[in-house]
């Protein structure tokens, strides 16, 4: 039990700075500024497993990836955006888990569903992420497709939040 719980922690960790470190990438001060005080929150977050702590570590990572994205969209690219998508969905998931073992000495019965019920959720909103990076790494023509494609990011984010997982 204690083994797990260090490998979800260390899991936990290495996503969360993964997914900061694309403000290596982009090498401009504010962003660097916002990635280095988002890897402090994971680390806090994974060390404490505090849920308000665990709250401002997603949403400035999330930050995180998103200003490298506008401040420096010709250094970081879709694919990197695709990776941190894929990174903060593992963080997520991760800081759940850590809040969760903080929190009870007792395993719970959350996350017994079928590995392919748990994990479609998540990989539905990586593809969404993917999608649109690659749609917004194409040069901007109005098209039709392009606001079906950000529509079904949309529902797909729906689906995420009202997830039972």
């Amino acid at each position: 039990m204690m083994f797990r719980r260090v490998m979800t922690t260390v899991a936990t960790a290495a996503a969360g700075l993964a997914a900061c470190s694309l403000s290596l990438f982009s090498g401009e001060r504010p962003v660097l500024t916002i990635g280095a005080a988002s890897a402090v929150a994971v680390l806090g977050a994974v060390v404490s497993g505090w849920r308000w702590l665990a709250s401002v570590a997603a949403l400035t990572v999330t930050a995180t990836v998103l200003f490298a994205a506008a401040v420096s969209s010709d250094r970081v690219t879709a694919w990197h955006l695709v990776g941190a998508s894929a990174l903060v969905v593992g963080l997520v998931a991760g800081l759940d888990r850590v809040e969760r073992q903080a929190r009870t000495p007792r395993p719970e019965l959350i996350g017994l569903d079928p590995l392919g019920c748990r994990s479609l959720v998540p990989v539905l909103g990586v593809l969404a992420a993917a999608a649109v990076a690659v749609a917004a790494d194409r040069p901007a023509v109005p098209s039709v497709g392009l606001v079906f494609l950000g529509l079904a990011a949309a529902v797909t984010a729906l689906v995420l939040a009202t997830s039972r997982s």
